[in-house]
């Protein structure tokens, strides 16, 4: 079912987003590191998250989570790795901020800037564990 999805063609006007939902315990995660893997091995994978199941170490990782995926999206995109590298050197204290000023500075607008050429070559962002992340609006 998830090659599936990768593979058929979608709307470039809509953003596409596969959430993988179920109880505890039955291997959401294993199949997402699985999925990673094999969008890896295509050239597919921009980045995979994966929150640890213990909570006391959820919310230290997940103060990670916009760095990383920046980073691993810069990795895979030239011209993302550039706007990500400018706006590191405008603000050399914006992994200091806070999660929305991140996200906005580091994923948001980078991604925007390079939407056309993604169009091209879609990549997959994979984020596991979110549920180990507190509130609901924390999650969102």
């Amino acid at each position: 079912m998830l090659r599936m999805w990768l593979n058929s063609n979608h709307d470039p006007s809509v953003l596409n987003l596969l959430w993988l939902s179920g109880p505890a315990g039955v291997g959401k995660s294993a199949i997402a590191r699985s999925f990673a893997e094999y969008c890896s091995t295509i050239g597919r994978l921009g980045a995979a998250f994966f929150i640890p199941r213990a909570r006391e170490h959820a919310s230290n990782n997940f103060d990670k989570f916009v760095p990383t995926i920046a980073y691993q999206l810069a990795l895979q995109h030239a011209e993302y790795k550039n706007f990500i590298a400018a706006t590191l050197s405008e603000d050399p204290l914006i992994l200091s901020k806070g999660f929305s000023t991140q996200f906005l500075k580091l994923i948001e607008e980078p991604l925007s800037h390079v939407f056309d050429d993604l169009l091209q070559r879609p990549l997959v962002i994979i984020v596991d564990g979110l549920e180990q992340c507190g509130s609901e609006k924390a999650q969102l």
